[in-house]
């Protein structure tokens, strides 16, 4: 059994997972790497030969959403800690695994570790804790992996925190307003979902009351 799963969600952007398995191709440990062909297009496999000294392969997962892709890439693991890359991210140091290797000795249930940007996180799921919670839910169809971070939450399980910066990409829209709010509310209740509409999003309210004065206000 290797220590982590490195999984690839690879819907679109095919021609970003060069930088993000060059940064792969430096780094020592027990590691697998799986590229999840979400289009089913065939055209991942010759990166296998390119990169002869990664333990890496291919599932294919053509017309799955994402969640569906992330729970088939989950089944196919045989590490003990998975971790979902999206094509274009990159680990900063070659040392990164290594450093997660210390990190993992006492089998914390997830680890948090934020990138270059101090707002985007990436997380390493203990695979056998996450399978207990049912792996991800399908019906979640826009932010699976918010949702099942949620669940870790509202059983009282925090993240482990790197005290390093080490991963570096491309920032993903936190996705639908509509989909976020239903998610705390399915795991918090209304008053949380209701506290976080306003403070996490005050910014963006100000931004459009003011968009709407400038658009319609007349002096």
């Amino acid at each position: 059994m290797e220590d982590f799963s490195l999984n690839l969600l690879c819907r679109g952007r095919e021609h970003l997972l060069p930088i993000t398995l060059d940064s792969l191709k430096a780094q020592s440990g027990s590691f697998e790497v799986i590229l999840l062909d979400g289009e089913g297009s065939g055209k991942l496999n010759p990166l296998i030969k390119r990169y002869e000294g990664l333990n890496m392969r291919v599932e294919m997962g053509k017309g799955k959403s994402l969640p569906q892709l992330m729970n088939l890439g989950l089944s196919h693991s045989h590490g003990k800690y998975v971790q979902f890359l999206q094509p274009g991210e990159l680990y900063l140091s070659q040392w990164g695994l290594s450093y997660l290797t210390e990190l993992i000795a006492e089998e914390p249930p997830l680890i948090a570790a934020r990138g270059v940007d101090e707002e985007i996180f990436s997380h390493w799921f203990l695979k056998s804790r996450l399978l207990a919670f049912g792996g991800f839910n399908e019906k979640v169809q826009n932010r699976p992996l918010f949702d099942v971070l949620c669940r870790f939450r509202k059983e009282g399980i925090e993240p482990l925190q790197s005290t390093r910066a080490l991963i570096d990409g491309i920032q993903e829209p936190n996705g639908p307003l509509l989909e976020t709010c239903q998610i705390l509310y399915r795991h918090f209740g209304m008053a949380y979902a209701f506290k976080w509409m306003i403070h996490g999003h005050s910014r963006t309210w100000q931004r459009a009351a003011t968009f709407l004065k400038d658009a319609f206000w007349r002096d």
